[in-house]
């Protein structure tokens, strides 16, 4: 009993940092807080695990779409790509909505400049 009460702690933070441990994002192309010189070609995302795409935005420093083809997807992945349209001067933001393989419902932001 002694040890029980011993480890009970630990065991605790152990299973609630498995639980609360969601999928993020790894890489991206552009990078977060990227300074290019030049329109990127491709939007490209990479996450830790498997993930369902909801929902993926890009927008210019007004707040306009910038269409780049994207559709929810079906099937979860780790790794998505889309093809850019050549890209004014300014700031850009990606916002995307996506579940992980665990049921939660995440999001993440990212924002570059092109000079």
């Amino acid at each position: 009993m002694k040890y029980l009460v011993k480890f009970t702690p630990v065991l605790a933070f152990f299973f609630s940092s498995v639980l609360l441990a969601h999928v993020q994002l790894q890489n991206s192309e552009p990078t977060n807080n990227a300074m290019l010189a030049s329109s990127p070609e491709r939007l490209s995302l990479t996450f830790g695990n498997d993930v369902r795409l909801l929902k993926v935005t890009f927008s210019d420093s007004k707040g306009e779409e910038v269409n780049f083809g994207f559709k929810p997807v079906k099937n979860s992945g780790d790794n998505f790509s889309w093809g850019l349209p050549q890209l004014a001067t300014g700031n850009y933001v990606v916002e995307m909505i996506f579940f992980g393989e665990d049921g939660h419902k995440m999001k993440e932001r990212i924002n570059f400049m092109i000079h």
